[in-house]
């Protein structure tokens, strides 16, 4: 296998360009063949909840109001990675929703002051 080290042009560079993949570290190999791959019931699963996220995160930007609420969570997010936007942030919040532990009702029931 070939490498490529110090070389200016694609050090910095990775990713799929046409058949080949570039790797960071200088590797230059064939796109492997993913035609005969056989996905178990829970990648299917996973597969088709990411495909529901991806739904979800466009909605988010698609709507104002929904865009409006995210924008405050990402400025905190991007303090800590630049490169993040509102649909990963959207997508990530379908992936890992909240979990309520607890629910308080010191106020008493809905729609009666105490």
């Amino acid at each position: 296998m070939a490498r490529s080290r110090g070389n200016i042009i694609t050090h910095s560079y990775s990713g799929k360009l046409g058949k080949v993949v570039l790797q960071k570290d200088g590797v230059m190999r064939s796109l492997p063949d993913v035609s005969k791959r056989v996905r178990s019931g829970k990648q299917k699963i996973h597969l088709s909840r990411f495909e529901q996220a991806k739904e979800y995160a466009r909605r988010v930007l698609a709507d104002p109001l929904q865009r409006a609420q995210y924008e405050e969570p990402l400025r905190k997010l991007k303090k800590k990675n630049p490169n993040i936007g509102i649909y990963q942030v959207a997508i990530k919040d379908y992936m890992n929703p909240p979990k309520i532990t607890d629910i308080g009702l010191e106020r008493g029931p809905i729609g009666r002051e105490t």
